[in-house]
């Protein structure tokens, strides 16, 4: 299992890198004026597009003045203001970030690392949980009651009824004390992954951040994830993720 982890996560730099690189790839999640694109990311200089991507994926948590010093000392760059990167990093689409992580989801699957549950069905332990963004008039128009001043969101019930031959009683109760898993792994997301602390508080910073793939900001957590799929490995820890 540990070699699949090994594979998967190598394979999915090496997709990172393609789409970084290939610049048909890359212009579907460039967001900027068709003229501007033909050269945005055409000279070589400290923010490259796969520069940006990797310093996004480093799920900076501090300091911007900080990290970015410490982002370039680490990549052996020369030193520019943060203002360069905030600049720069408005032109990559938080699009990318959501579809990195649904490559990733996808790729683990087809590789057997979430295994069935019961009766050849996947068991998926949902709940959900309020964010809280930083307080911009801007932030507050477009997610009007999900700022630090706003109001609560609805809540939502979803049933499924499944048949009582195929699924009985025990193994729904099975399913439900599994269930409570997903609650207390919010709450951990929450406090030890500081998943509430946005790189920025414009609107494509709290978008970014939001679709991160879950190597880089959620962590592959075994804890949680084995109890519904089996035995787990060690979860691959990393603070952000190489590209060279």
């Amino acid at each position: 299992m540990n070699k699949k982890i090994s594979l998967i996560f190598n394979a999915f730099r090496s997709h990172i890198v393609d789409i970084c690189d290939n610049k048909s790839l890359r212009d579907g999640y460039v967001e900027c004026t068709p003229e501007e694109k033909k050269t945005l990311f055409s000279r070589q200089r400290v923010w490259t597009f796969r520069r940006l991507v990797q310093a996004i994926m480093s799920c900076f948590k501090r300091s911007l003045t900080v990290e970015i010093m410490e982002f370039l000392e680490k990549e052996k760059l020369p030193q520019t203001t943060p203002e360069a990167f905030i600049k720069r990093r408005k032109y990559v689409s938080a699009k990318l970030f959501r579809d990195l992580t649904i490559w990733l989801l996808n790729t683990s699957d087809c590789h057997g690392i979430f295994s069935k549950w019961f009766k050849g069905r996947y068991l998926c332990g949902i709940d959900g949980t309020r964010l809280s963004l930083p307080y911009t008039p801007e932030l507050y128009e477009k997610y009007r009651g999900r700022t630090d001043k706003g109001h609560n969101l609805a809540r939502g019930v979803f049933v499924t009824d499944l048949d009582p031959d195929m699924f009985p009683a025990n193994k729904i109760i099975e399913a439900y004390r599994m269930r409570w898993n997903s609650e207390t792994e919010i709450g951990t997301s929450k406090n030890e992954l500081q998943i509430e602390i946005f790189s920025g508080v414009r609107d494509i910073c709290i978008r970014q951040d939001f679709f991160l793939p879950p190597s880089c900001c959620m962590t592959w957590r075994p804890s949680s994830v084995s109890r519904l799929t089996g035995s787990w490995p060690q979860a691959i820890r990393t603070t952000g993720i190489r590209l060279t």
